[in-house]
């Protein structure tokens, strides 16, 4: 391609850019917002305060644990049968006449057993407070909407939302059975995930590629040595950067090229093996 024709693609996609709204990331972000006055109004419910307080403080400044599961947390004593007693289950305002199904709430079970799969689904619009909703907020404004112009709400949107889905679901395989997981984070590292394929992916033509691999690697390990802090569901972070990895292999605008090629068919064929394999043995396998 001629210099000429290159400037005149660059200006088009620039223009292009331009006059897009990212209205899905827009979306996402106001939705986050409004689910977490949710979550302070259930905490509210509950305890007579809109945040954890006192001997339950939240440092995120937020609801507390309870509110967190009522509201559609990935819990799994929720989701399916386990080896934790009433005993076990005990967290902090919890009552000891409260039955697991009040608990986990939305109905409960039908079935009679827990069965509320949809809590891989719901995580990802919740938060554990202000500050956690603000630091995923930010990325997503400054970075999200800056990816949805440049590739479309139909690529960004499967690889974010697959992307959490991907990391609550290995963290439900992997993180210990009674931790209590919320957040965009997975989907955020799918959004990191995404832009380390574009940069691979046009690796010839950016300029600056070095320092910019360089700045998105610090702030990919920087992030997961924030999650080995307790509390945090780090798993959900690595199956969010993992399955978007293979999201966006697959959904990324095609490149030229034999290896390009197949890395589609190959990241998205390992995409669904793998959420298949999880999702089999978090409802097969025992306990740990």
């Amino acid at each position: 391609m001629s210099i000429a024709a290159q400037n005149a693609a660059n200006t088009i996609i620039r223009d292009k850019k331009g006059r897009y709204r990212p209205l899905f990331m827009a979306a996402i972000i106001a939705i986050q917002v409004v689910v977490l006055l949710v979550e302070m109004a259930v905490n509210y419910q509950l305890t007579g305060a809109f945040i954890a307080t006192g001997d339950q403080f939240n440092y995120l400044i937020g609801p507390g644990a309870l509110a967190w599961i009522r509201s559609g947390a990935r819990f799994t004593a929720c989701m399916r049968s386990t080896i934790l007693d009433h005993a076990s289950l005990m967290l902090p305002g919890m009552t000891k006449a409260m039955s697991i199904d009040s608990l986990c709430g939305f109905g409960g079970f039908p079935s009679g057993a827990p069965d509320q799969w949809y809590r891989l689904v719901i995580p990802m619009f919740l938060h554990g407070g202000i500050i956690h909703l603000l630091f995923n907020s930010l990325f997503q404004w400054r970075n999200g909407m800056d990816m949805e112009r440049e590739w479309g709400a139909l690529r960004l949107a499967p690889i974010y939302l697959l992307g959490g889905l991907g990391g609550f679901l290995l963290g439900a395989v992997v993180a210990p059975i009674q931790m209590i997981s919320l957040g965009a984070s997975g989907c955020v590292f799918a959004l990191l995930a995404a832009s380390l394929v574009d940069l691979l992916q046009h690796w010839n033509e950016t300029a600056g590629r070095g320092r910019q691999l360089t700045e998105l690697v610090l702030v990919i390990v920087i992030s997961l040595a924030i999650g080995l802090l307790p509390g945090i569901d780090n798993f959900a972070h690595i199956g969010g950067f993992l399955f978007g990895i293979l999201a966006s292999l697959a959904l990324l605008p095609p490149m030229a090229g034999r290896f390009w090629r197949a890395s589609r068919w190959i990241g998205g064929a390992m995409l669904i093996a793998l959420f298949i394999a999880l999702f089999v043995v978090f409802y097969t396998e025992p306990d740990p």
